[in-house]
């Protein structure tokens, strides 16, 4: 895990099975230094596993990288760089029969960034 400056913490993690623990763990702590209630916490976990299903088909390099950024009660998260579409590709995996689109249920704000050299950032926002 690196420290980019401007209080963000940012991490690379390898696509395979320690993915989903490795991104629960990092933004669970990250959520209680956000000091969220326990009821966001369990949200920022379930987003956290989504993300772990749905993101290996999004990158460019077999490798998830992440940059976060804690307020109090607010964790912003951007993944990324993704290839082309790599962002909706995690929103469509991310839609369940019966649930709905769960991203829209657990951030309160989502944005797909494209980067100059062609790839896209996914933002989202979870308060």
């Amino acid at each position: 895990m690196n420290e980019p400056g401007d209080g963000a913490i940012g991490a690379t993690v390898a696509v395979g099975p320690l993915l989903g623990p490795v991104l629960s763990r990092l933004l669970g702590a990250l959520a209680a230094r956000a000091e969220m209630p326990v009821d966001r916490l369990g949200d920022v976990l379930l987003l956290a596993d989504t993300l772990a299903a749905a993101a290996p088909g999004a990158t460019l390099n077999g490798c998830v990288a992440f940059e976060a950024r804690v307020a109090p009660r607010s964790l912003e998260l951007r993944l990324g760089p993704l290839g082309r579409g790599g962002a909706e590709h995690i929103r469509a995996a991310a839609r369940l029969p019966g649930a709905g689109d769960v991203l829209a249920g657990l951030c309160s704000r989502i944005e797909t960034i494209a980067n100059p050299g062609g790839d896209e950032t996914l933002l989202l926002l979870v308060e």
